[in-house]
């Protein structure tokens, strides 16, 4: 069973995540005034930049949900993402 509780780990995750959110937001944003006036190399440059983005929010996701299952650690909303 999972327990509500405060988690040095599970919040130091969570502001990983929050900070590779904010990553990702911003570049995806950038994406369009770049693909219209910068060129292809700076498209493609600022394209990598929000999958890179996308992958580091995707790994430090499955790192927080792995923790999770773990030490039973996590809210109540996050029972059925650790059980998918």
């Amino acid at each position: 069973m999972i327990q509500q509780m405060a988690c040095p780990e599970r919040g130091r995750l969570l502001k990983l995540y929050a900070e590779a959110t904010r990553a990702l937001s911003h570049h995806t944003a950038v994406l369009p005034d770049v693909a219209e006036g910068s060129g292809a190399d700076a498209f493609d440059r600022t394209w990598g930049m929000c999958e890179a983005a996308k992958r580091r929010c995707a790994e430090i996701r499955q790192a927080m949900y792995e923790h999770i299952e773990k030490h039973r650690c996590g809210l109540r909303v996050m029972q059925t993402a650790t059980t998918r």
